[in-house]
């Protein structure tokens, strides 16, 4: 009973019946509304606290969270692109610049960078309408990229970077999305706590001939993010295969 009634709550929500920031009924209304125990009704709340679509305000009540922001899987495309997107004006704030050689780091072995070669990290946090979403950390060979430092990374998608002032052109990626938790820097960053749930993507950016050309760890909120992806059987043509 208190999935179906936390459902229902959730459909309310989705449909903008209860928008972000409003006040969701006591679990004294929500048990009289359904015919619930307090006890049920409270186990309503508590799924739509876990799900990330509501929040409690100490003292005040349980509160509607923001929506969340989705990203894209269905095609290659920056952060800034995605939430321009959906209307979302983009942000960021440099937290470090810096150059350093290869020395057998998952950066460096993801470009394919030869031993003592240098590349550029670049640690930002991301905003969308100025609010904190991800902190991005992306690793670029420097022989690419020279005097990346000199430009406003604070505002400058990186990938238009890349083509405007470099002539590279990242064209697909490669992409894992696994779940994780904030550490105590970047639960400070995002404005949560530590160990909050988060989600950890991990990306190689190649170009059109299949060069490397960035190694990226971005550690998205957990409560603000959603990755969609449409898909589709593939059709591979042998005749009386299982499904």
């Amino acid at each position: 009973m208190y999935r179906q009634v936390a459902d229902q709550l959730a459909a309310e929500i989705a449909s903008g019946e209860l928008p972000p920031g409003h006040r969701v009924p006591s679990e004294r209304v929500i048990a009289e509304r359904h015919g619930l125990s307090r006890m049920t009704a409270r186990q309503a709340v508590e799924l739509l606290v876990r799900r990330g679509l509501v929040y409690r305000r100490p003292g005040s009540g349980t509160y509607v969270a923001a929506a969340r922001v989705e990203h894209t899987l269905q095609w290659f495309a920056g952060f800034t692109e995605q939430m321009r997107a959906q209307g979302i004006e983009p942000g960021g704030r440099v937290l470090a610049v810096r150059l350093s050689g290869q020395d057998g780091s998952d950066a460096g072995v993801a470009l394919e960078l030869p031993e003592g070669e240098a590349s550029w990290m670049v640690r930002r946090v991301r905003f969308g309408n100025g609010e904190p979403l991800l902190v991005e950390e992306s690793h670029v060979p420097a022989r690419l990229f020279p005097d990346l430092n000199r430009h406003n990374l604070a505002q400058n998608s990186l990938y238009d970077l890349m083509r405007s002032r470099y002539g590279v052109d990242p064209v697909r990626a490669h992409e894992t999305i696994e779940p994780t938790a904030c550490e105590q820097d970047e639960a400070r960053h995002l404005a949560t706590r530590p160990g909050a749930p988060a989600i950890l993507v991990t990306r190689t950016a190649y170009d059109a001939v299949d060069r490397p050309v960035e190694y990226a760890r971005d550690v998205y909120r957990g409560d603000r993010a959603r990755f969609v992806v449409d898909l589709r059987r593939q059709q591979d043509g042998r005749a009386g295969a299982d499904d």
